[in-house]
């Protein structure tokens, strides 16, 4: 599959088509360095080559729900900044809750070069992430980092609906915030949260969470989303 991959970049069209045809065939649909090339190809300047890599991601996951998912996490690891975004917030509204491969593409997100990006990914995360996700937790503290204050705003918000109550690692990171005068106030309302076992009960201290109003996003559950393929061609 490595090889086909590689002759997705052909100059012709009518071979990067025969391609994915080929990758249809042989892939396997976990293969996720295979789907990010294919989803290079959704973003391809002909339209012919866009509807195979769609037809061929349809025959490697033919489940709707995964297949949405599979094409926004392909869109993250290959599209245009606009594209990422879109793909982030199609994952937000879309992927199942606790859906492994979108946690992962999303925590990746969030610690992404873009700064743009992070924030996006930082809101979508606790759309998407079960609350006491190892990985989203650990992607949260690191953002606690970030240079700009309205990222670290919004990690700090994020966190009660990320970490479970009394989560070590989660308070120890938010206090050192404590000593920036731009989150202090924030930092504090999240420690007495996160003092309380159920942490992510009340949300009122902090005001709009991000990600809030989405939309349905109670009633999802994993194999239950209404899924949309609509991505915006470019």
């Amino acid at each position: 599959a490595g090889a086909v991959c590689k002759v997705l970049k052909h100059k012709r069209s009518e071979v990067r088509i025969a391609a994915l045809q080929a990758l249809a065939n042989i892939a396997p649909p976990s293969a996720e360095v295979v789907l990010a090339n294919i989803g290079a190809a959704l973003d391809d300047r002909e339209v012919p080559v866009r509807d195979e890599a769609r037809a061929t991601i349809a025959r490697l996951v033919p489940n709707e729900v995964e297949r949405v998912v599979a094409m926004a996490c392909a869109r993250l690891l290959n599209g245009r900044a606009e594209v990422r975004l879109a793909a982030l917030k199609k994952l937000a509204n879309e992927a199942p809750i606790g859906h492994d491969r979108a946690v992962r593409a999303i925590c990746t997100c969030v610690l992404d070069k873009s700064k743009g990006l992070r924030l996006e990914a930082m809101a979508a995360l606790p759309n998407v992430a079960h609350q006491g996700d190892a990985r989203a937790v650990a992607a949260a503290i690191a953002c606690l980092k970030d240079s700009r204050i309205e990222a670290r705003v919004a990690v700090l918000r994020a966190i009660p609906r990320l970490a479970p109550g009394r989560h070590e690692g989660a308070m120890a990171a938010v206090s050192e915030l404590l000593l920036d005068r731009q989150t202090k106030q924030e930092a504090q309302t999240v420690l007495r949260m996160l003092s309380q076992a159920d942490a992510a009960d009340d949300y009122s201290a902090l005001g709009a969470l991000p990600g809030d109003a989405r939309d349905g996003a109670g009633a999802r559950c994993a194999g239950g989303a209404e899924a949309s393929e609509d991505f915006s061609s470019p």
